[in-house]
């Protein structure tokens, strides 16, 4: 079902990653060892063809220890089967049925590093993201990621983003995308166009991020590429 009316041109969309050491108000995080990180969140799959924005709703509520039935989401947020959910309304919803008040609709290019810092600012905070995927007529949520590091003779360490986690409403729970795949759903309408609804609070430290990155680490693709054949992350 499309997300936003197409006139609209707004997008929701997610993550290609990179590894961070970060420090932010009211977020922390520190480059791990090799391993993963996620936030709890229930899987619901969407009853109807035109809900599936409505069941990450529904998702990240759970997860927010509030129950909403995906109807009620649904009207709450303004919904139509013939054109959606206008991105301001599911702003909306989030603020009344999850913790995710401080949400707002991100946009960024594919090859935004910003944009990607703050995916990954949430991410290692453990709080979801509502994305978009499917050329914009889809959403589904981002929760959470793995990696694995390796150390060269000169100590040089190098982060790969191996895995995206997410709940798709239609095609199922837990379904996990290297990191060039996610970039590749989620970054391909509207000149290569990447959205997001997420939390502020968990994306503040993007740029933080990106100042914090010690000189001797390098980033690259999940599959030990960097720009191109990994897709993202990107290498500094």
């Amino acid at each position: 079902m499309p997300i936003l009316p197409v006139s609209f041109k707004r997008r929701l969309a997610c993550v290609a990653l990179i590894a961070i050491v970060l420090i932010a108000t009211g977020c922390y995080f520190e480059s791990p060892n090799s391993g993963g990180l996620y936030a709890d969140v229930p899987y619901f799959a969407q009853e109807e063809y035109y809900l599936c924005t409505a069941a990450c709703v529904q998702m990240v509520a759970k997860w927010s220890n509030v129950d909403v039935t995906q109807e009620d989401a649904f009207l709450f947020i303004n919904g139509t089967p013939e054109s959606g959910v206008h991105v301001g309304d599911l702003i909306r919803g989030l603020v009344e049925y999850t913790n995710l008040t401080d949400a707002y609709n991100d946009l960024g290019l594919n090859n935004d590093t910003l944009y990607f810092a703050r995916q990954i600012s949430s991410v290692s905070n453990k709080i979801p993201v509502i994305c978009e995927t499917d050329a914009g007529s889809h959403t589904v949520v981002l929760y959470g990621g793995s990696w694995h590091m390796t150390v060269d003779s000169n100590n040089h360490k190098t982060y790969y983003w191996d895995d995206v986690y997410f709940h798709d409403p239609s095609r199922g729970a837990g379904i996990r995308y290297t990191a060039g795949a996610w970039q590749g759903l989620h970054c391909t309408s509207f000149g290569n166009v990447c959205s997001q609804v997420i939390s502020n609070s968990a994306a503040i430290a993007g740029p933080k991020t990106l100042a914090d990155y010690d000189p001797t680490i390098y980033v690259t693709g999940g599959d030990g590429s960097a720009h191109g054949g990994g897709g993202g992350p990107y290498d500094y």
